[in-house]
């Protein structure tokens, strides 16, 4: 007869389905960022991830709708996050109260841009992420 010996679980270990899994702290990889109107802005990451599995930094946030609405209308802004390519669609904040528990996405094409507000969170694209921004500190304040 076959026994089994039981393995003690490390912290950052855990057993689902009969598989062992291991969780790994990743730092998120910011790269490389631009200031445009006193925010700190990063390109377009964490590509294929559905909304509920998104990463924030500590002190970065994603965008409102109408600042992602005002980066694609600036011109140097939407060359530099290069939101005219059809795999830089990106999340936004919701912005209606009665969609709460839903994300809000724009969807990028090379003649047109297309918003869509009420999306489960659960749902992905190879082509969506998130660009995070967080304010610009003056490095003179208290000073």
């Amino acid at each position: 007869m076959k026994t089994w010996k039981q393995k003690e679980l490390k912290e950052n270990e855990m057993i689902m389905d009969g598989r062992l899994f291991e969780s790994k702290e990743e730092e998120i990889k910011i790269g490389e960022t631009k200031v445009w109107n006193g925010l700190e802005v990063t390109k377009v990451i964490q590509k294929g991830k559905a909304f509920n599995e998104i990463e924030i930094p500590e002190g970065w946030d994603i965008p409102t709708l109408q600042q992602g609405i005002d980066m694609v209308n600036d011109d140097e802004m939407c060359d530099w996050l290069n939101f005219k390519s059809e795999d830089n669609d990106f999340y936004v904040k919701q912005p209606f109260k009665q969609n709460e528990g839903t994300y809000a996405w724009l969807g990028c094409f090379d003649s047109f841009f297309d918003l869509n507000l009420n999306a489960s969170i659960s749902c992905n694209s190879a082509n969506r992420g998130v660009f995070l921004i967080r304010e610009v500190k003056d490095p003179y304040e208290g000073m």
